[in-house]
């Protein structure tokens, strides 16, 4: 909890511009996102160490990068169906994010889905969503992870795309409170939070649940202050 700008290394400075709308103004509500950011602190590089040698086989501290860094991002989502006139609706989404250099962890991180609000007329406020997100590491990233699996005596080693595939359900249980389970299927995983494994993982499955609760609905709470006349 140091606020403080002592230790600090450099800046970084997002910038964004984007059009939206809502279902006060739009039948079928969309927003439009387009950003970028720049970032002029030092960063340690993913495969290298101080000697430009690599740090997986011949260890040693990272080779810090002083150049300045940047990436470009775009978000869109769009309501493309409505049964009736209420709030119910299907909406597809997308993602794209990519730094602008090489020495970084991943080349790019790109999202496409939908998000169904009231799937049935019975549950307004239930939903259900599917996302597919592809991972793409750098070559330094993905040669840095196959160096250290080489080390330690694997024969399988990992790939620079990873996708994530995952469906979601939320039921509101009452109002305000939302449980949401979920599966995802993960292709390529990683090893990026293990550097001792011994072999590369196989294509996982993975379960989980999430509670949500909105105050606002739940204890009735105003979501704004009321316009003073």
């Amino acid at each position: 909890f140091n606020f403080g700008l002592s230790t600090t290394t450099g800046v970084v400075v997002p910038i964004e511009a984007g059009y939206g709308t809502d279902f006060s103004n739009d039948d079928y509500p969309r927003h439009y996102k387009i950003g970028g950011w720049w970032n002029d602190a030092p960063s340690p590089d993913p495969l290298l160490n101080t000697n430009g040698q690599s740090r997986a086989l011949f260890g040693g501290a990272p080779l810090t990068n002083t150049f300045n860094r940047g990436g470009l991002y775009a978000l869109a989502d769009q309501v493309v169906y409505r049964p009736d006139d209420s709030r119910r609706n299907l909406a597809v989404f997308a993602s794209l994010a990519a730094p602008l250099d090489e020495r970084e962890i991943f080349s790019a991180q790109n999202t496409v889905g939908f998000y169904d609000t009231g799937p049935v007329a019975a549950r307004p406020h239930d939903t259900v969503g599917f996302m597919v997100t592809e991972v793409l590491f750098t070559r330094a990233e993905t040669e840095f992870m196959n160096q250290l699996l080489q080390q330690n005596g694997s024969s399988t080693f990992v790939k620079r795309d990873q996708y994530d595939i995952e469906a979601n359900y939320g039921y509101e249980f009452a109002s305000g409170v939302v449980v949401t389970p979920n599966v995802e299927y993960i292709l390529h995983p990683d090893t990026t939070q293990t550097p001792d494994a011994r072999f590369a993982p196989r294509n996982a499955v993975v379960i989980g649940i999430r509670l949500s609760l909105d105050l606002d609905d739940a204890l009735g709470i105003p979501s704004h202050l009321p316009t003073l006349r």
